[in-house]
């Protein structure tokens, strides 16, 4: 199991060191002072992106830096601290294997990590007590950004067995030094590191899916007509056809459930070309009131063969 705190546990994961092939040792010709950056970076070298693992960062080889930190990573991904799964197989937890990286600040090595792993993290997670009982919520920003890093990311130095924080390595720099030259584990927890077990991710699990399924796993009527009235709720400034509440709903069961809250905040642009500003005075609400009829009227009709048909 990972821990925050430096341990003497075996690794989770066994991993073997760079090969002389693809070491990092000095030497007179290696060793030039290179750019800060990997775009400025003219030594850059990519190797052809392995087969074993046709979908994630390929391994990268470059002459070592002078840098003050420069090392190797390979980053896993998981849904809950303590997940397990075999570094050998190909699979969708690995992002990126043997990838160079380098910088004169813990904040340089962070930002190129954060451009690696952004795109796979979800909506933080948040976990709290009710009634002696663990909940799982959503946090309100629905985007992480950079400085929200320390909620998802564990480094594991595999040489000495041990498990570092961010914030471990910003308050103690000697940790990142120590790390040149070698190949070091991180471990991205997805929905954050507050996610700590099997029994909790299942919790995480229902919050992406949609509210009161029915049979097939989908939303039912009654959960899909009272999300739409919550829409009209959240948005008492503007007015729309029922078609542009149901769109606008379908919308909001389709995104991830992590994208759901700002689905309904903001809607999508074929939904927001259709929406008007709320009627004020009483001929107009009148008027939308005779629409909303007409429309629920149509439908109705729509629907009376297929009800004759039922009662029959």
């Amino acid at each position: 199991m990972d821990s925050d705190t430096d341990t003497g546990q075996d690794s989770e994961y066994s991993a073997e060191f760079l090969d002389n092939g693809n070491s990092l040792e000095n030497s007179e010709e290696e060793i030039q002072k290179l750019p800060q950056f990997y775009e400025n970076c003219p030594e850059t070298e990519a190797e052809p992106q392995s087969d074993d693992f046709p979908s994630i960062l390929p391994a990268v080889k470059r002459k070592r830096s002078e840098s003050t930190f420069d090392f190797m990573i390979s980053i896993y991904k998981k849904d809950f601290r303590g997940q397990h799964h075999d570094k050998g197989k190909v699979d969708s937890k690995v992002i990126a294997k043997e990838w160079h990286v380098f910088g004169d600040s813990p904040e340089q090595v962070f930002e190129q990590i954060w451009g690696a792993v952004s795109s796979h993290i979800r909506r933080e997670v948040i976990v709290y007590d009710d009634q002696n009982m663990k909940r799982v919520k959503w946090a309100n920003d629905a985007d992480p950004e950079f400085e929200d890093m320390d909620k998802y990311i564990l480094f594991k130095d595999l040489q000495r067995k041990r498990t570092y924080r961010t914030f471990d390595v910003r308050e103690n720099t000697d940790i990142m030094v120590r790390w040149r030259g070698k190949l070091i584990d991180v471990y991205l927890h997805v929905y954050s590191l507050a996610v700590t077990n099997q029994k909790l991710y299942e919790l995480v699990k229902k919050l992406e899916a949609p509210n009161d399924p029915d049979r097939s796993g989908a939303s039912s009527n009654k959960s899909f007509f009272g999300l739409i009235n919550e829409l009209k709720a959240m948005h008492p400034e503007v007015s729309a056809d029922s078609f542009v509440w149901t769109n606008w709903a379908e919308h909001v069961e389709a995104a991830p459930g992590y994208r759901r809250d700002d689905v309904k905040l903001n809607p999508p642009n074929s939904v927001r070309s259709h929406l008007r500003p709320a009627p004020t005075d009483e001929s107009a609400i009148l008027e939308e009131n005779r629409r909303g009829l007409f429309f629920a009227k149509t439908i109705v009709c729509a629907m009376e063969s297929d009800i004759k048909v039922i009662k029959e």
